[in-house]
């Protein structure tokens, strides 16, 4: 996969307390009294979320990023409320808290289809950590839509973009990506090709098993064979 480039310390802390803020939520089954006063009020509209959401993780370093998507992911056992958000020294705006929340909460494929659109257009934005947080959530949220935009990342002319598609298809976990996803594991870009066998082995499907054994033996780019070990060991 590719790296980012480094940023500079304050930048790396900043980002780094951006993404302990969601880390800290993670796994919450509710907040606290006092974030649901903050929360309180109107409903905010899921695109506004959605972009704020985003907005949060830009800039990211890649280890930040990685940290991001794993929380945001909800599926590694961090719990906390929102309450505890003082420890890390970064207050948030009852915005920010809402942004959180919706972003951890419960099933994500009862995610506002609001968010469907603006997290569509960020698959292609420049920045590869909005491009993986758009990814997650749009394979999370299985709508038909976002698998539809996943697709279309997955057939694109740019490799960046193709990576992520799979990317985003493999967080679907959806066995009918699995035909599109093997023939991206022919493709020229090793990130690429990584990304695709990723995806296949989080989708956990039998039927995967031949196309991923010419991976393991065959790849050229040592990374991906090992990505290729590591998914045909999920494969029950």
């Amino acid at each position: 996969m590719k790296r980012g480039t480094p940023v500079r310390a304050a930048g790396i802390a900043s980002l780094f307390v951006l993404a302990a803020a969601i880390l800290v939520v993670c796994g919450s089954g509710d907040a606290g009294p006092a974030a649901q006063a903050q929360s309180a009020g109107p409903a905010i509209p899921a695109d506004s979320l959605a972009a704020q959401l985003l907005a949060t993780v830009r800039g990211s370093d890649p280890v930040v990023c990685e940290l991001a998507v794993r929380a945001v992911d909800g599926r590694h056992g961090w719990s906390s409320t929102v309450d505890e958000l003082a420890g890390v020294g970064a207050p948030l705006t009852p915005l920010q808290r809402a942004t959180i929340r919706w972003a951890v909460a419960g099933d994500p494929e009862r995610a506002e289809p609001g968010a469907v659109e603006p997290l569509s257009a960020a698959l292609a934005d420049p920045d590869p950590c909005v491009q993986r947080m758009a990814a997650l959530k749009l394979g999370r949220m299985r709508d038909p839509r976002g698998m539809d935009a996943l697709r279309r990342a997955l057939a694109s002319g740019e490799a960046d973009q193709r990576a992520v598609g799979a990317l985003g298809l493999g967080y679907s976990e959806d066995p009918a990506a699995i035909d599109a996803l093997g023939g991206a594991l022919d493709d020229a870009s090793p990130e690429v090709r990584g990304a695709a066998t990723w995806a296949l082995g989080e989708i956990e499907d039998a039927r995967a098993i031949p196309l991923l054994i010419p991976v393991l033996g065959e790849d050229d780019d040592p990374a991906v064979r090992q990505i290729a070990a590591w998914a045909l060991g999920e494969i029950e």
